[in-house]
């Protein structure tokens, strides 16, 4: 399993790996591909926001900051239960 999709699951040390990378997760209502855009429109903060939806997960004070919180998800499997998926063949 990619990082790519055990940040899908709610992987956050994925995400972390990810953001490192400088990778950013699809969305996921579209599966559109997010930007990271400083925003003079709130109090001078970074955003990543869909394009398409305008999805986004809250303002931060850095871009490192907004990539993370964008592919950070919200856990839809314990680490556990993605580790029994791994093993199965």
């Amino acid at each position: 399993m990619t990082d790519i999709q055990r940040a899908m699951l709610g992987d956050h040390e994925a995400a972390a790996r990810l953001t490192e990378q400088g990778v950013l997760l699809p969305c996921p209502w579209c599966n559109r591909t997010p930007e990271v855009e400083y925003d003079v429109l709130e109090p001078f903060e970074w955003v990543a926001i869909c394009p398409l939806c305008g999805v986004y997960p809250g303002c931060c004070d850095t871009e490192a900051q907004a990539r993370l919180a964008w592919n950070t998800r919200a856990p839809i499997l314990s680490a556990e239960e993605i580790e029994r998926l791994e093993a199965q063949p």
